[in-house]
């Protein structure tokens, strides 16, 4: 008895000393995706937040290359985005995050490069943009996405969702 103990035992010891190097490795590809560089250096994450009025009956324009974008109605009559951008710090400081209201429309753009980045980094423009938005649940949605996901929670007006490799 005892020696199918010590058996046991041993046999335990080895099963966790085999798990520890995959642990240890799914935490350095952790740790190393977050210093990942970009053509113009290492990614820097940033949060922007934004509350812009929300008009009566409108419509939300959402346009991202890359990155989750999620929509939830609120209670207020506000818009309010959290948007967390991910790239190489030229690049956050080149191409802004753009939230315009015109009409009955509110669009929001998550890579308008300023023009001197435009003319000089036509292929390189793009800034993965994670967005979670609150708008009243009344609002019509207009969302045209491209490596995105796009997930909507209590928003009742029409919805008009598109992405090319992402799930809606």
């Amino acid at each position: 008895m005892r020696h199918s103990k010590s058996l046991w035992i041993g046999a335990a010891l080895v099963g966790v000393a085999l798990l520890l190097p995959t642990v240890t490795s799914a935490q350095r590809r952790s740790s190393s995706s977050s210093s990942w560089n970009d053509d113009d250096g290492p990614r820097e994450t940033e949060t922007v937040e934004k509350t812009v009025a929300f008009p009566d009956n409108g419509t939300l324009r959402v346009k991202n290359f890359s990155g989750d974008v999620h929509i939830v109605a609120g209670n207020g009559h506000d818009l309010k985005i959290k948007a967390r951008r991910r790239a190489s710090r030229e690049r956050l400081d080149h191409i802004k995050l753009d939230v315009q209201s015109s009409g009955s429309s509110v669009t929001v753009n998550a890579n308008v490069p300023d023009s001197s980045w435009e003319r000089d980094h036509r292929n390189n423009n793009v800034v993965e943009t994670a967005m979670e938005i609150e708008v009243p649940a009344s609002a019509r949605l207009d969302v045209d996405v491209f490596s995105s996901n796009v997930t909507v929670e209590r928003v009742v007006g029409d919805q008009r969702l598109k992405t090319f490799s992402g799930e809606i």
